[in-house]
């Protein structure tokens, strides 16, 4: 039987939000879905403990090697896509939703059909009265600086509306894309492999015609993650790489990098030097290196 909707679930060494999540999508309104959860090679603990999902999932694929964010998610569109369809929802494993989440999300995109990507509003689990994000923005004039609409402000100050098209990217996190669209604009590009690989795509989608949405009336909760190493080094890289492939701005982007990083540099204390060597190592890798992998279709 046909299912319009897979929900994706890419877990790396994060079996119990995994496990949680999918208990919380059984209170989902919505129940024309399956799940399908991708594992980017876990520890052998973490894999034993999917085992524990049964029948509550379509299917467990069990990576041999982390392919990241982007190689890791395409593996579920792909499979979704064979499956025929129409949609699919990405979501993080420490994502929790609201009933009707999925519900509108889809009642949005079948309204109109020229979103490429749509998704939620985004408050933190720890504070549900505070928005993480209501859609992403780009800056190019300022580095590729990428920001969040709304980010930290109360929900009480912007209550939920219409949908909001005033955005350059839908967050990673949570993200429902139209399987049509992914068709004619491709994968995520997995050489981003973590971070900004979202970013680029819808980006990429934009420029083909596609719209892209927030639905505000639609919620999802996630949990702030710390910022490692891997954070640090891919948000640098990528960030040059995002100028390279939108054109244009490559050298004015990295000169504002290049000067941001020499600021830390005369700052650097036992607290911020792994964040500002990671940092280094990702300028370095984004001057001298080059985006490679064609996007896939």
């Amino acid at each position: 039987m046909k299912t319009d909707v897979f929900i994706v679930i890419l877990n790396w060494n994060s079996s119990d939000e995994t496990l949680s999540l999918v208990k919380n999508l059984n209170y989902l309104t919505n129940k024309d879905f399956r799940i399908l959860v991708i594992d980017n090679d876990s520890k052998r603990e973490q894999k034993e403990a999917l085992t524990r999902l049964g029948n509550h999932v379509s299917r467990v694929i069990y990576n041999t090697k982390n392919l990241g964010y982007a190689g890791g998610n395409n593996i579920g569109i792909e499979y979704a896509m064979n499956e025929g369809a129409d949609y699919v929802w990405i979501l993080n494993p420490d994502i929790r939703t609201e009933p009707d989440a999925l519900e509108l999300l889809i009642e949005s995109m079948k309204k109109d059909k020229s979103i490429a990507a749509i998704g939620p509003r985004i408050c933190f689990r720890n504070d549900k009265k505070k928005i993480f994000s209501d859609g992403g923005r780009v800056d190019p004039t300022r580095g590729y600086f990428t920001y969040h609409e709304h980010s930290t402000e109360y929900i009480d100050d912007h209550p939920a509306s219409k949908l909001h098209y005033d955005i350059d990217y839908v967050d990673g996190s949570a993200i429902l894309m139209q399987t049509s669209a992914v068709r004619k604009t491709g994968l995520f590009r997995e050489d981003f492999f973590l971070y900004f690989e979202e970013t680029e795509w819808c980006m990429r989608a934009k420029r083909l015609g596609w719209n892209l949405a927030v639905n505000t009336r639609s919620v999802v909760y996630q949990r702030p993650s710390p910022k490692n190493y891997r954070y640090f080094y891919y948000m640098m890289r990528n960030r040059l790489w995002l100028a390279k492939l939108d054109g244009g701005r490559y050298k004015m982007t990295r000169s504002i990098l290049l000067n941001q990083t020499i600021g830390s540099l005369r700052k650097i204390s036992r607290k911020n030097f792994f964040q500002t060597v990671a940092a280094i190592h990702g300028l370095a890798a984004g001057c001298c290196l080059n985006p490679r992998v064609p996007c896939q279709k």
